[in-house]
């Protein structure tokens, strides 16, 4: 864990109210799984055979060439550390630590696990694993470990033959969700010939299997990041890399926001006496400041009508904002229940909606910023509306966090028009 993530608010706040018992006991554990993500980087496992192309494909991640290829080590780690530096862990217990680089010691025989610490930014949000899987039972193990410990998993292969599939099988759904078959092995060349065959041959496997499915010439993307444009545009030609790298990177961001935005939910229900706003201004560095050193500014007498103006929008959003609040405390209500009535949630969230869409489609100050919300919203029912006929848990939890994320951009809005 990295200072960055220990002096997340929002965390921080969640915490508070975990310590302090006002949590329901049914979403107590639930919430420790919530906060225990929010503290760490998403863990990405890369796996799959012996010289499937694993460690090039980590290297692609981090832009430069650093873990060496090598499949005598079971797990390789790679995660944030403010210097360079390698822990090796010994088969016998044993474990050393030393500053550099993987790339430049020779590993030790008989060891069991390295941790490879680097100062790079895409490793304060995600860090990788790289787990070599053996053919036999003992793949079975260490899949099912793969399953209990990944947030992401890439899996090489080169042929991806029976035994694979078979294998890959046993993999929990949610997990497959998020996984990507990365197709390794082939120069840019033969990779873009064999896309034609790998689509034809694993494409209703994949569809059921894995969220996507990426042909990557290893060598040559690797290669690109060190060539000038035209000659990294030529490496390129049939290979998905940068497209996958793109595709992960969406991903985990993408489970961030979610993640984020059930926690502001949730300490907007039962969270101690914070201001929200000031979580929101906090978790973004202080984004707001510049908006309050341009309106300490001397305005100019013809300014008056555009002030005027702004302070009649921010109340507009300062009752949407109550609206919101209200929903709040009935979801509130609710939610202290042992069983927490779906159908129920599902309808507060729709009743707040629908309140805020006519609050700005008939406001007393129309303009752009207005209109866009008022469309916003529109939209925001339609999805509603979809989650009302899904029913689920999910869907619930998916409505709950459309209605706070609602409200953490009229907050931003009003500040903003202050």
């Amino acid at each position: 864990m990295t200072a960055v993530h220990k002096e997340d608010p929002i965390a921080g706040t969640l915490k508070l109210a975990l310590d302090q018992d006002l949590l329901p006991a049914h979403l107590v554990e639930g919430v420790r799984q919530l906060f225990a993500r929010l503290q760490q980087p998403v863990r990405t496992i890369i796996t799959g055979a012996a010289q499937s192309g694993k460690s090039t494909l980590c290297n692609l991640f981090l832009g430069e060439e650093i873990i060496p290829a090598t499949d005598k080590v079971p797990t390789i780690e790679v995660a944030f550390g403010e210097e360079c530096a390698i822990q090796i862990e010994g088969h016998d217990g044993s474990s050393t630590r030393r500053p550099g680089l993987l790339r430049d010691i020779d590993i030790p025989d008989m060891t069991a696990r390295i941790r490879q610490e680097l100062p790079f930014p895409i490793l304060v949000e995600q860090s990788f694993a790289i787990v070599t899987l053996n053919p036999g039972s003992a793949a079975c193990e260490k899949l099912s470990s793969i399953s209990d410990q990944a947030d992401v998993v890439l899996w090489c292969a080169d042929t991806f033959g029976d035994a694979e599939r078979q294998l890959w099988k046993s993999v929990p759904q949610h997990l497959k969700d998020h996984s990507f078959l990365v197709w390794t092995g082939a120069d840019a060349k033969s990779q873009c010939e064999a896309l034609g065959s790998l689509t034809s041959e694993l494409k209703s496997f994949a569809a059921e299997e894995f969220y996507a499915v990426y042909p990557v010439a290893l060598r040559q993307d690797l290669a690109a990041f060190t060539k000038d444009a035209q000659n990294s545009a030529s490496l390129q030609i049939g290979s998905d890399g940068r497209q996958l790298i793109a595709a992960v990177s969406g991903l985990v961001a993408r489970g961030r926001s979610e993640d984020r935005d059930q926690a502001m939910a949730l300490i907007s229900m039962f969270g101690p006496d914070t201001s929200i706003e000031n979580l929101l201004t906090a978790s973004k560095g202080g984004q707001f400041r510049q908006h309050d050193a341009i309106q300490t500014a001397p305005k100019k007498a013809t300014e008056q009508p555009v002030e005027e103006n702004a302070r009649r929008i921010g109340s507009e959003f300062a009752r949407a904002i109550e609206i919101i609040n209200a929903g709040g405390t009935r979801l509130s209500e609710h939610m202290y229940q042992d069983e927490a009535n779906t159908e129920e949630v599902l309808s507060i969230c729709t009743d707040a909606l629908t309140n805020l869409t006519r609050h700005f489609c008939t406001p007393e100050v129309q303009n752009a910023c207005v209109r866009e919300v008022a469309n916003d919203l529109k939209q925001g029912q339609e999805m509603l509306q979809r989650l009302k006929l899904e029913k689920t848990e999910d869907a619930a939890t998916d409505a709950v966090a459309m209605l706070y994320q609602l409200k953490m951009e009229f907050l931003e809005r009003s500040k903003q028009l202050q």
